[in-house]
């Protein structure tokens, strides 16, 4: 999962998120698909760490429900 945050044009923060899907060696990307964005409150460590974790979780149980084969790395 790769995220960035920036300000949008009203001036609030929003962290983008996108998935990475690569072959099994980490050789090759196979696709990337944009999830979305979260408006953020805080930009603490804390809370990007919190964000970051339930959003990851939430879209990994999405994929493992729609393909068994995913495999969650944390």
């Amino acid at each position: 999962m790769l995220v960035d945050s920036t300000p949008d044009l009203a001036h609030r923060e929003q962290l983008s998120q996108v998935i990475r899907f690569v072959d099994i060696n980490f050789v090759s990307i196979k696709s990337e698909v944009f999830l979305g964005f979260i408006e953020l409150h805080s930009k603490d460590a804390a809370s990007l760490d919190k964000v970051i974790l339930e959003s990851a979780m939430g879209y990994m149980y999405f994929w493992a429900i729609v393909d068994h084969s995913v495999t969650i790395m944390l």
